[in-house]
């Protein structure tokens, strides 16, 4: 996993961490429903700083109430530390422990796939579609959106113009870097 890798390549520790069920088995989550704790994740640790890398890991947007608890499933997560072994299918986790996410998508991309996205992130990290000064250099990664195919010429212009209104989210191709 490329995400994993970044951080290995950054000097952080990974451990992976499986189900309590299946100790010495990986398992990968293939569905939006199942309680996380039922799947393999990674414990991720550089200096006091503790996260978590997961799949299909569902998280509650940033305007979630106590009486609408809307949530949405992220393909991956990166999130603080957190206990979800109770948390069931259903469950999401609160939107401040979110860090970053990525979607994946194994197509090749057009705009309104793009489109699509941004709106992924104005319903998880709206604080992301403000203007950059300059580009987001920090520890972790800004969103994105990977795309395994190729750009169409649609989604081309699309990212172009993601990049040109500096939005901290990426479209990311096979051959860029996270």
């Amino acid at each position: 996993m490329r995400l994993v890798d970044r951080y290995r390549q950054a000097g952080w520790k990974i451990t992976l961490i499986n189900p309590k069920a299946t100790p010495k088995t990986f398992k990968l989550k293939f569905s939006t429903n199942g309680s996380p704790g039922n799947y393999s994740h990674f414990l991720v640790a550089k200096d006091a700083e503790r996260i978590q890398i997961r799949h299909q890991l569902r998280v509650r947007t940033k305007w979630a109430t106590k009486d609408n608890p809307a949530n949405m499933v992220c393909d991956v997560a990166v999130i603080k530390d957190y206990d979800l072994e109770l948390y069931q299918s259903s469950d999401g986790l609160p939107n401040g422990a979110l860090i970053t996410f990525c979607e994946c998508k194994h197509m090749s991309a057009f705009s309104e796939l793009i489109a699509s996205f941004i709106g992924v992130v104005n319903e998880l990290q709206p604080f992301r579609l403000a203007r950059l000064k300059k580009l987001n250099q920090t520890l972790h990664p800004s969103p994105f959106l990977f795309i395994s195919g190729t750009l169409l010429k649609s989604a081309e212009m699309m990212k172009e113009s993601v990049m040109r209104r500096r939005y901290d989210c990426r479209v990311l191709t096979l051959n860029e870097r996270i």
